[in-house]
């Protein structure tokens, strides 16, 4: 399955999660994972804190709101700030958990599940999205995730085009 952005050369493909990053290494033994590549043909990033950057700042109000709690777009862009995403830092509801060079994997502690995810720069012209759910509650997790796991595989997805669209609009 290809989702192709605007631009001919970006696309977004699911792909298999990848073992061995931070993300993979959240839980060990994960109720849910995914992962989708983001192929930036020329545009590229220099580094994963501009996709970050990119990908907070180009969601829409709506989303930014249910997904991280941030009322308005100046709090998002103020919390996003210069974009270093180190550990411990928070935009909205999401806390960054763990960074090295080339990932950075943000999460949030919901009560009865936890849940993870990541932006990993493989190279200049591919970055990986990962997500990682643990249940803390057995009944309820698995209740939730299954109602809303749709709409998080719809809205990655959605978010993750209109990232590959924002990253070739900045480089114009």
């Amino acid at each position: 399955m290809l989702i192709t952005t605007n631009s001919p050369t970006n696309t977004v493909e699911p792909s298999e999660p990848s073992v061995g990053t931070l993300v993979a290494a959240s839980f060990t033994e994960p109720d849910y994972r995914d992962g989708f590549d983001v192929i930036l043909g020329e545009d590229g990033v220099d580094d994963v804190a501009e996709f970050a950057r990119a990908y907070f700042l180009s969601q829409p109000r709506w989303l930014s709101l249910v997904s991280m709690n941030l009322v308005t777009r100046q709090r998002l862009v103020e919390e996003v700030g210069d974009g270093d995403f180190a550990m411990g830092d928070t935009i909205g509801s999401w806390k960054v958990f763990d960074r090295s060079d080339d990932e950075i994997v943000f999460g949030d502690h919901m009560g009865f599940m936890e849940y993870r995810f990541s932006f990993r720069r493989v190279d200049r012209h591919l970055v990986q999205a990962s997500t990682s759910v643990k249940y803390v509650w057995p009944r309820v997790g698995p209740v939730y995730f299954g109602l809303v796991k749709p709409m998080h595989v719809r809205f990655v997805l959605m978010s993750l085009r209109t990232t590959a669209r924002r990253i070739v609009e900045d480089r114009r």
